[in-house]
């Protein structure tokens, strides 16, 4: 496990890191509709040699001390898209904004992701504002 602000390198050279935690609200027009979310930056970077097929990007929510799983929030009108349609070029970097259905009273999350089908699922835990 890892802190939230930990950047995790993979045996290939890619790494991910998530940054800028802010708290929000979706839209009307959202999936889920209407409904607080955590919103953050995941950053993967390709140190590698070799193209990363970020299309498969993996980022799963949970939060409590129950583990309850936060839904992806899928917002156009806040720019929250979820995965990225682009592979990742050696060398290259892509900074991809999420969000995840987490009520306001939960402090407590953990996030894991994996930056493709072929990489291990990296797992950050922490507290938010």
């Amino acid at each position: 496990m890892f802190g939230l602000d930990d950047t995790v390198t993979y045996r290939n050279e890619v790494a991910v890191s998530l940054s800028k935690f802010t708290r929000g609200r979706s839209s009307s027009t959202a999936a889920p509709e209407n409904t607080p979310y955590l919103k953050f930056t995941v950053r993967v970077e390709n140190g590698g040699t070799s193209t990363v097929d970020t299309t498969a990007l993996s980022v799963n929510c949970a939060y409590g001390e129950d583990g309850k799983e936060g839904e992806l929030v899928i917002d156009s009108e806040r720019g929250l898209k979820g995965s990225p349609s682009t592979r990742l070029l050696a060398g290259r970097s892509l900074a991809v904004t999420w969000a995840c259905a987490v009520p306001e009273s939960e402090k407590t999350v953990q996030i894991e992701v994996s930056p493709d089908f072929e990489t291990e699922t990296a797992i950050f835990t922490g507290d938010v504002k």
